[in-house]
């Protein structure tokens, strides 16, 4: 649904020039995408412990979820991560990115350009703070992770509209046993619990860039994942009702969010993980209207492999606060298709 069937021819060297260097080229193509991404990376500039990413990319998608409608992005990055002194698994990065957006003549992202015409610009300036321990990824079965991130876009930078984007992440994971892994050159089979919580607020005027920038929920596929429920069946104003078909507009994005995941996972080997699963979240008008009992609920079971175009993995969960469209209760089973990231 979020792809349609396709393809990807690319190129990726990790000891670039035999100094381990990295640079990757990949063309994503099918009926929905037409994607190129070109990256050069250095992890350790002039041997010291400073790593530095250049990419460029151009996009064109048609957003078949909840018809939003097709969208170009023309842009690039670059950003520089820095050592945290005494912290030898902490790191700040910090970026600058610019990115040109159009849109096409259907769908919500349509209705932007007559609105806010074509042809936008973002620029923008990153920073992150990483704390990192996780072992055996990318499948964790302990360590944790902690991340803060703030995106500053506009203002003296220039570009045509100015707001800020804040988000955390917090990750914990627990080994509860192991199957086998004793015999030399074997590889245990183990058990994880996992504790995952995410959070993010935007301040300002995102203009045409609210179907990036701002939060929806719900689904998989698109904005921030929420198992159980359809994308853009949950907006700021709480579940939509009135209809069976879920299509996104304007009020489906929310200026902040909150997730949480528990999970207890079954790690068979660095290329396949099955787990139950809960997660719990919401989307709000604005950061003042948080309310940590105001929380949508779904769980399932969930099988997930690694491919060359990312994550891949099929979800099937119980949605509890679903609501049918006369607003009566109306808790329902559903399977989620995931590949890596999608938009």
């Amino acid at each position: 649904q979020g792809l349609g069937v396709g393809g990807f021819i690319g190129l990726d060297q990790p000891n670039l020039f035999g100094k381990c260097k990295r640079g990757t080229l990949q063309w994503q193509f099918g009926r929905y995408v037409n994607d190129f991404n070109l990256s050069y990376s250095d992890p350790s500039i002039r041997q010291t412990r400073f790593s530095g990413t250049v990419s460029a990319y151009r996009s064109q998608a048609r957003y078949t979820v909840a018809d939003l409608g097709r969208s170009l992005r023309t842009g690039g990055s670059f950003e520089v991560g820095f050592p945290i002194p005494n912290s030898p698994f902490s790191r700040l990065r910090l970026s600058y990115g610019a990115e040109v957006v159009s849109f096409g003549n259907s769908g919500l992202l349509g209705a932007q350009k007559s609105l806010y015409g074509n042809d936008s610009f973002r620029s923008t300036l990153g920073a992150t703070l990483q704390h990192d321990t996780r072992a055996d990824m990318p499948f964790a079965t302990s360590g944790g992770m902690q991340q803060v991130s703030a995106q500053f876009s506009g203002g003296p930078l220039g570009g045509t509209y100015t707001f800020q984007q804040y988000r955390t992440e917090m990750r914990a994971y627990a080994p509860l046993g192991q199957i086998g892994g004793k015999a030399q050159g074997s590889q245990p089979m183990k058990f994880v619990l996992g504790l995952t919580g995410r959070a993010g607020v935007v301040t300002g005027n995102t203009g045409p860039f609210f179907y990036s920038q701002e939060f929806a929920l719900g689904g998989v596929q698109y904005g921030e994942q929420l198992r159980g429920y359809p994308e853009f069946s949950i907006s700021p104003f709480g579940y939509v009702t009135g209809t069976d078909n879920f299509n996104a507009t304007r009020l489906s994005f929310g200026k902040a969010f909150f997730t949480a995941t528990g999970e207890l996972g079954f790690r068979m080997n660095q290329s396949l993980y099955v787990n139950l699963f809960t997660d719990v979240g919401n989307v709000y008008e604005t950061a003042r209207q948080f309310d940590p009992t105001r929380l949508f609920r779904g769980s399932g079971i969930g099988v997930s492999t690694v491919t060359p175009l990312g994550p891949l993995g099929l979800d099937y969960a119980y949605g509890f606060d679903r609501l049918d469209k006369f607003g009566r209760p109306d808790p329902k089973w559903v399977l989620h298709f995931r590949l890596g990231q999608l938009f």
